[in-house]
């Protein structure tokens, strides 16, 4: 636009100059009629108007890396917050941003191909993310691979995704986390509890005891015949027959669990004021993480990945801790990296 009035301003000048000159020359003395006037008087202002045009870099974006979920495979890591996706390789120790404007609150990966969900559902490829065309109806709360189908949970339902069409299989339910056993699906709610399916029907689970303990889910895990639910109001270990309820009472930091690692015999369960290791019926903090708010964790040998709200993502062990992302990461907004 800057470019098409430049050079219409400047021909219209040059005609109406030269035609100035040309009259000077022949007729000396001729009266400008009020159009004429009226019209020089627009090209002047046009042209005074006019300024250079210059080449603008994109304003960088400042990314606060608040971490809502993560998952590790191989030797690659790629976790979500508001605003981007961040990948992290192993091999290299590099990390990568794609900006995007959507609140991504949950992470998978499914069939080898990474799932993001924010507002809508999205392919990751490590450069690019891709929409896909799915309605689910309500913000995306978290991601899970279950045989050959993407479950999806939303702040409204759950979804099973075949790859081209989503079934709704639960209305009017906040999913808040999922995790298999060996024959069924275990779906945790933010505020209506906890539930089993068992591919026909839902069945909802809490304590004759207290009916409320299992109303608001943070996280599941399951290893070794053993359930692991975290909850606002602490960890609680189904083994199949009884239920265990671990709080602050015996030895957690804080009874907001809000991540649960359940894939070796040592549990690790990261909390709203710390960390802490779980096996056998005894607690431990973790060194370097005792005192971390941590929203995703997930074991990488013998260290501990672990994301957090302010402090980016870390990686313990035993003697160190490492920031492998910082939390504040300087990024461009790359229009071509979403592709509707």
């Amino acid at each position: 636009m800057a470019t098409a009035l430049l050079i219409s301003a400047l021909t219209f000048a040059s005609c109406a100059a030269d035609g100035e000159t040309e009259s000077a020359a022949t007729v000396k003395a001729v009266q400008k009629s009020p159009a004429e006037t009226t019209a020089e008087a627009f090209v002047e202002t046009v042209v005074e108007q006019v300024v250079p045009i210059v080449d603008i870099a994109p304003e960088p974006v400042q990314l606060v890396t608040k971490i809502a979920d993560m998952v590790v495979e191989g030797p690659k890591l790629f976790a979500v917050c508001e605003g981007g996706v961040i990948t992290y390789d192993f091999s290299d120790k590099s990390h990568t941003v794609v900006a995007a404007n959507d609140d991504f609150r949950a992470v998978t990966i499914h069939d080898s191909v990474v799932y993001v969900g924010g507002r809508h559902l999205y392919q990751f490829d490590g450069a690019m993310l891709k929409k896909l065309d799915v309605e689910m109806g309500a913000d995306i709360t978290c991601l899970y691979s279950y045989g050959d189908r993407l479950m999806v949970g939303t702040a409204q339902g759950l979804y099973s995704h075949d790859g081209t069409t989503s079934d709704l299989l639960m209305d009017d339910v906040f999913v808040s986390a999922m995790v298999a056993d060996e024959s069924g699906l275990w779906v945790g709610s933010d505020g209506q509890g906890l539930y089993r399916w068992d591919g026909d029907d839902f069945n909802k689970r809490y304590l004759l005891r207290d009916q409320t303990m299992f109303d608001s889910v943070n996280t599941l895990d399951y290893n070794h015949e053993h359930l692991y639910v975290g909850t606002t109001r602490g960890m609680h270990v189904y083994d199949g027959g009884r239920w265990e309820t671990i709080t602050t009472a015996e030895g957690l930091p804080s009874n907001n669990v809000r991540t649960i690692d359940a894939s070796a015999w040592v549990v690790y369960a990261g909390t709203e004021e710390g960390v802490v290791s779980y096996f056998g019926g005894d607690l431990r903090p973790v060194k370097k993480l005792a005192d971390k708010k941590v929203n995703s964790l997930s074991r990488r040998g013998r260290r501990l990945i672990v994301a957090t709200d302010y402090e980016g993502i870390l990686r313990q062990s035993s003697s160190s801790l490492k920031v492998l992302v910082p939390p504040v990461l300087d990024t461009t907004m790359d229009i071509l990296s979403l592709i509707p």
